[in-house]
């Protein structure tokens, strides 16, 4: 039986594009001039997509000769991508099940990307952990997470549904949970693994619901010592 979340990226799929546009959703480009600032977009690298919607975080690598492999929960968004990037390498998979449990080879990753996915994972310090596992050493894990913002009027709660607080009566389909944290947190994840951490920045990442509420992501890039 499939969960609420994949029935909602499965219809979302359709529209996705579109509807970032709108929305003016900048995550993915952000991640993308940070990693072209970095110099980190080379050829002959393998890359790790979690939770790839339709592709856009991987713009920039499937430009170059690189072996792309990238995870989602939803069918349909596996689909976009093919359509754009044939030969980028899907798998469906639910990603709160844990990556050790995908098979991956340890130390087999160049960059490791994960885009607008973890504010959907109840535990970001396993995947964090996991990530780390699963980079080459000096490899990069660059990824975005919804700020938890004290005194905000949405963003002050830890874990709601996912359109609680931005309409009224929100449709069945997007009740799931998001989780957000504090920089300080995810410093605190990041220090554990024993990443380094490059940078680490906040941003508008787009504007939610009927009334277009700004959402606030962290932007980070680490490196695997």
């Amino acid at each position: 039986m499939k969960k609420i979340i994949e029935l909602y990226n499965d219809k979302l799929s359709i529209q996705y594009d579109k509807a970032t546009i709108k929305g003016k959703w900048s995550a993915p480009s952000e991640v993308n001039k940070l990693l072209s600032q970095y110099k980190l977009v080379k050829n002959n690298l393998t890359v790790l997509d979690l939770g790839v919607g339709t592709g856009q975080s991987i713009k920039s690598f499937t430009k170059r000769n690189c072996k792309i492999y990238v995870i989602d929960i939803s069918n349909k968004m596996l689909q976009k991508v093919k359509e754009k990037y044939p030969k980028v390498k899907t798998f469906k998979y639910d990603i709160n099940n844990g990556l050790n449990n995908f098979h991956f080879k340890e130390n087999s990753f160049d960059v490791v990307i994960a885009v607008g996915m973890l504010e959907f994972i109840k535990n970001i310090k396993k995947v964090i952990k996991e990530a780390h596992k699963l980079l080459k050493k000096d490899g990069y894990f660059v990824f975005t997470y919804e700020l938890l913002i004290p005194n905000d009027k949405i963003q002050k709660r830890r874990v709601q549904y996912n359109s609680e607080g931005y309409m009224e009566n929100p449709p069945s389909i997007t009740k799931f949970r998001l989780y957000r944290r504090s920089k300080k947190e995810i410093n605190k994840f990041l220090s554990d693994v024993k990443y380094q951490i490059i940078r680490h920045f906040k941003i508008r990442a787009f504007l939610k619901g009927p009334a277009k509420i700004p959402v606030y992501y962290g932007v980070v890039l680490t490196k695997k010592n």
